[in-house]
């Protein structure tokens, strides 16, 4: 991701969009038996730590992330445990209840080889909850400025997940702006074939004025709960997973 797309992100670290994947990962959460006293979650990928508070509610937490305004944020919260800095696949000290990658694993040329090391980083049993955007079609100058390698869809998330766990349940998340972003996007690759540009591809701002972010986020929070029914929406700019690793 590059430096100005991570600013940007930094600022978007409580618009709708964020605040309605929180509630959508507590209702996963929340779904999940952590009775285990006290639970080990790990977040890779954490970026700002916007995750991090939720999951402290569940356990013990800690943290991987490489990019420097990330680190500086994650170190100075006092109730993270481990904060490891090396790319993925390093070393774990141990091994975790609960592994989240929320949108990771596209950031990763060998996305197989990631998963292999999040099963591996989990206690039998345990569960990785991942998000990854959806659509390859949908492919655009907003994922090389995030610098993703590609998007999903359902069934290929699930492939790639498949010879490591059980995919507990699985569905497409943020349908509120599917088609505007849809019709954007595509506009924009025709434009980019009738008059290319050499312009470096910038990330989407997706921070509305006040009332409408506050829509979207009712909108999402419907959303949540409908994933947390084991139900899904038919299509989303997002897909979310929740397996359990593979006795």
């Amino acid at each position: 991701m590059d430096e100005d797309a991570y600013r940007q992100y930094d600022i978007e670290s409580a618009n709708w969009l964020r605040r309605g994947r929180l509630h959508l990962l507590k209702r996963i959460l929340d779904g999940l038996d952590l009775s285990e006293s006290p639970s080990q979650l790990l977040e890779v990928g954490a970026g700002v730590g916007q995750n991090l508070p939720l999951l402290a509610h569940y356990g013990e937490v800690a943290a991987a992330e490489i990019d420097p305004l990330g680190l500086s944020r994650l170190n100075s919260l006092e109730f993270l445990g481990q904060l490891y800095t090396d790319p993925i696949p390093f070393a774990l000290h141990r091994q975790y209840d609960v592994i989240c990658a929320l949108d990771v694993i596209e950031h990763l040329a060998d996305d197989a080889g990631a998963v292999a090391w999040i099963a591996e980083g989990l206690q039998e049993n345990g569960h990785l909850i991942a998000s990854v955007p959806a659509y390859q079609w949908l492919f655009s100058d907003h994922d090389r400025a995030l610098g993703h390698y590609r998007r999903y869809t359902k069934t290929s998330f699930v492939d790639l997940l498949s010879p490591h766990f059980d995919v507990v349940r699985v569905g497409y998340f943020n349908s509120a702006v599917f088609p505007a972003v849809a019709i954007g996007r595509s506009l924009g690759r025709v434009r980019q074939r009738v008059a290319p540009s050499s312009v470096a591809p910038k990330k989407q701002n997706s921070t509305p004025p006040g009332p409408i972010d506050r829509l979207l986020a009712r909108a999402l929070a419907v959303e949540a709960s409908v994933f947390a029914k084991r139900l899904t929406v038919p299509f989303g700019l997002s897909i979310f997973a929740v397996a359990r690793r593979r006795a």
